[in-house]
This record gives structure tokens, sequence and C-alpha cells, in this order.
């Protein structure tokens, strides 16, 4: 298979200082971060109302013109994921087969070879997807061993961790909707007694979200029925053609703006790992 070639690559970490305390819209301040992108570390402390979240910047690196080879991949997340220090319990999250192009699969391969034992689940953001086949597992993750992948459940796998509120909807959609959003995950991100948890994905425009990954992996791609159904309705309705692209937009907004989800949280860490393949990565 013919895979297009990653020109950015960045992993980041956000912890929740107060996670008893609802968090609203953390977003990652890249003031101060080199235009090109070069490796460093970075930590942005970000304040709301009720909480405060820590967002460190372990590896960033590209450009337009470069094309970062399978070799140098791996070796900028085995560097990125040494500086978090050690980890007994890693949930990984990736996309699906239907993201196969992303490449995700292959940094989710490193990811295993980095962790081994310790990466003890794989749970691909399936969404309102059907399960990967055995053979779409292999050709997408490679020699990672199938009995560590899970299957995502949209109807019945998932907790509610918190509400963004119908005022807000209303407001983000311009009085065109007037519903409660509830944020719902699989009960693995919040009882697996996981130490780390990888949001593994590409940055890339997209239709309900404005740019994949970050939280849209988690909150949409491990959501339930009213988390999907919902929060795709939001973007129709507020307008994809103002959405696609955009990583400042409404519909982004929402899902950083929940009701009682700091406890997520607690005792883990959300470590994003993102490439990008586009000639820019905008807001990335």
């Amino acid at each position: 298979m013919l895979l297009p070639p990653i020109r950015w690559f960045a992993l980041s970490e956000r912890k929740i200082s107060n996670p008893r305390e609802q968090y609203k819209g953390f977003c990652l301040d890249q003031s101060g971060a080199e235009n090109d992108f070069s490796c460093s570390i970075k930590t942005s402390h970000l304040s709301s109302k009720q909480g405060r979240a820590a967002v460190t910047l372990y590896c960033a690196q590209g450009g337009p013109e470069r094309e970062i080879s399978p070799g140098e991949l791996k070796q900028l997340l085995f560097g990125a994921l040494a500086q978090i220090g050690h980890r007994t319990r890693v949930l990984a999250v990736p996309p699906d087969y239907t993201r196969v192009q992303s490449r995700a699969g292959e940094l989710t391969r490193y990811a295993w070879e980095y962790y081994r034992e310790s990466l003890r689940t794989v749970l691909p953001a399936l969404g309102t997807h059907r399960p990967m086949s055995a053979e779409q597992i292999s050709a997408m993750f490679g020699e990672m061993p199938h009995e560590i992948f899970r299957a995502h459940n949209w109807r019945t796998d998932t907790e509610l961790i918190g509400v963004v509120p119908s005022g807000y909807i209303h407001q983000q959609a311009e009085g065109k909707l007037d519903y409660d959003w509830p944020a719902k995950v699989n009960c693995l991100v919040t009882k697996g007694r996981f130490d780390l948890v990888l949001s593994i994905g590409q940055v890339v425009p997209h239709e309900v979200i404005g740019m994949a990954n970050f939280n849209k992996n988690i909150l949409v791609g491990t959501g339930g029925p009213e988390s999907i159904n919902r929060s795709h309705y939001l973007g129709a309705v507020y307008g994809m053609e103002r959405i696609m692209g955009r990583a400042d937009n409404r519909r982004q907004k929402h899902g950083g703006r929940i009701r009682g989800a700091g406890s997520v949280y607690r005792r883990r860490f959300g470590v994003f790992l993102r490439s990008c393949q586009s000639e820019s990565p905008g807001e990335f």
C-alpha cells in the first residue's frame, strides 16, 4: 500500500492539575513556538475560571517540504516517549481502518515496540463504524498481537463523564439548536486504570470538527450515541463550509466545555501523537 509522506510530527501531553473542577476549552498555546516546529520541550499553562491545565509539547518537528522517514519517525517518537517517563499500563487510541493512510497504524506499532507488554490495550476509535477484521488489523498495525485489540461498541460501552449545557450549544449554533450535549467515552478510558492514554492520529481537515485528532479521537471516536449524533448534527447545522480546515471554530470549542469532566483525567495522562500530511499544519 502506497502511503503519503508525513511532513509534520508532534507529541504533546495534557494534565489537569485540579481534576475535580470542570475545565473549559483548553487548547495548546503555541505563542513562542518556532514556525518550523524545531524539536524542543515547551510547557504552556492554560487557565480557565475553575481549573488549570498544563500542556507540555515534547516534540514538534516538520516543514512543508519535509518528508519524515519511517526511521526518523520512530526515533522522534521513542525520544518523546522517553521524556514522559516509565509507564506500566498504556492504552492506545488510534483511528480505524478507514484512516489507514494516516499512518497512525505505523505510529501505534512503534509505540508497542517501545512499551511492549506495558501497552496493554489498543482501542481503535471506531465511532459508529464496524469493528476491524483480523485482516485489517494486520494490514494497518503489522505484527502487533491481535489479542490486545478491543472493539468499541458505541451503543453499550460508554460512560457519561459530563454535559455541555444546552445554553452553550444554543449560543454556538447561533440559535439554531437547543439541546444538551452528553459527553460519553468508552469505559476503558475512564475505568481501565491506565497510567497513560495515547491518542494517535492525523491532523487533517474534517467536515464536522474542523481539524481531526486531539479530543475528537476520544469524545467522538470512543463516544456514545448522543455524543456522536448530536455533535455531527451541530456541525451540519452550523455549516460544514465554515468548519472544514479551521482549528478555531465553534464546533471545536464545544468539546472542551464539559461540566464535570475533569475527573476523567485523574491519575492519568492524555498524550496526543499528531502527524500532518498536508503542506501546512495550520493551527497544528
